[in-house]
């Protein structure tokens, strides 16, 4: 059989002692994490994402202080069935192999070797949405950032390419974050932010001073308008007494 064929009776093996394993590792029914999702369209970050997951499991119960073999069976458990059929195709011994090994071999598998270069493209060529939060575009830059081996560089160019991405609607933030020189990337963001909630609260105040003008003018109007009838009113001569046939005044 070649190396990497799953032997079905060791697969039955070791689902087994994983179970057993497991059933005696800590509370399993506090544990919400679900099995790894084998056809996501990225499993490159769908394995990162669950293995911090699962780190987080481990830490929250007090998990990551058993032996290795606790913790490689509850990670095989909760990987799911169909991640312990690529498991058995590692052809590593379930009362041997170590966590850390484990988890760089499924590092690998996951994860292929990546194009340093088109990453480091996307990184730099990214730009904010016509619709994206700072937040959302912050974000996204340090996603693009963690595959680009940038090292000691990384948060000053996220910082640098944050700034320069910047949407046309967001040009007074650019300014803003060029005047204000060498600055962390946690300041800028905090600049950035504080300026476009400066902008909003600007516009506010600018919409109801509009309409505060809006109700003056129109209060000015009424008053013009009455100040115009009164005036007409007084400029009518007042009726004089009727008079009776004899032209005199009546009595």
């Amino acid at each position: 059989m070649p190396d990497n064929e799953v032997n079905p009776s060791n697969s039955n093996a070791n689902q087994s002692v994983v179970e057993a394993r497991v059933s005696r590792a800590a509370p399993m029914a506090s544990c919400s994490l679900q099995p790894m999702n084998l056809r996501a369209p990225d499993l490159s970050q769908a394995w990162k994402t669950w293995k911090t997951q699962f780190l987080i499991y481990l830490r929250a119960t007090g998990l990551d202080k058993e032996s290795d073999a606790r913790k490689v069976a509850l990670m095989l458990h909760y990987l799911g069935p169909d991640c312990l059929k690529i498991y058995n195709s590692f052809n590593e011994n379930l009362d041997s192999v170590k966590y850390d090994e484990l988890e760089t071999r499924f590092d690998a598998h996951f994860t292929p070797t990546a194009n340093i270069s088109f990453e480091r493209h996307k990184f730099i060529t990214r730009k904010q949405g016509s619709n994206e939060s700072l937040e959302d575009y912050v974000t996204a830059l340090t996603n693009l950032s963690l595959s680009c081996d940038l090292g000691a560089l990384r948060e000053s160019l996220i910082k640098d390419i944050f700034t320069c991405g910047l949407n046309e609607s967001n040009h007074y933030i650019k300014e803003k974050l060029i005047g204000a020189g060498p600055i962390e990337l946690n300041k800028a963001v905090e600049l950035a932010k504080t300026a476009s909630l400066t902008k909003a609260q600007m516009s506010q105040l600018s919409s109801a001073a509009s309409f505060v003008g809006a109700i003056n003018n129109q209060f000015q109007r009424r008053k013009r308008v009455n100040q115009s009838h009164t005036k007409r009113r007084k400029s009518v001569s007042p009726s004089t007494s009727p008079k009776n046939n004899y032209g005199s005044p009546s009595s």
